[in-house]
């Protein structure tokens, strides 16, 4: 894409600035971003921010890792964590109201998971509770949290969010021009 995407404006912000923005404002905290290649260049996007930049040195070994990075990090800054949310920088529709709806899920059925459903598929966003961070701290590899909302559905420990949204990714060039054709800025 020509820089790493964290940094692709959208609006008048960053990738990451979009994202970060939008988890300050949930009442969620500690903020952990986990970042892999270009460590120092995207942790001066988010210096103004309240959040933890967290270097990830296993990133090349796939999403799983930073997963696993990020839960270790946040239960060192909070160690009476009864939740987190797992959240993607490349999934610019994810908005307040979003996340207050998988907190408001959580709150009411009592579930283990509240996971985002898009297109067909289940994912992040998604909110974890505290009985799922062992899990998440064992991740490596290609695979992310998904396997573990795989494993949560089977015990009836999962509730969805729709996010009809959450199908767009900005995975390559053709899909950032897409979106930015489209961005109306909200």
């Amino acid at each position: 894409m020509g820089k790493p995407k964290q940094l692709l404006n959208i609006g008048e912000n960053s990738l990451i600035q979009h994202v970060v923005k939008i988890a300050e404002s949930t009442s969620y905290t500690p903020i952990v971003v986990v970042l892999g290649s270009h460590f120092e260049w995207i942790k001066k996007e988010i210096k103004e921010f309240e959040v933890t930049p967290v270097l990830n040195e296993n990133w090349k070994k796939g999403m799983g890792t930073s997963v696993s990075r990020g839960i270790i990090e946040m239960q060192k800054l909070n160690s009476n964590l009864k939740a987190v949310f797992i959240l993607l920088v490349d999934q610019p529709l994810i908005s307040l109201n979003l996340l207050n709806n998988f907190e408001k899920l959580y709150l009411q059925t009592g579930k283990k998971i509240i996971a985002a459903k898009y297109d067909k598929t289940f994912g992040v966003p998604a909110l974890f509770d505290k009985t799922t961070f062992e899990e998440l701290k064992s991740l490596s590899g290609e695979k992310g949290a998904k396997k573990i909302i795989q494993k949560f559905i089977e015990k009836e420990e999962v509730v969805y969010v729709d996010f009809p949204k959450g199908q767009l990714d900005l995975d390559t060039k053709a899909d950032y021009d897409r979106f930015i054709k489209d961005f109306d800025g909200k």
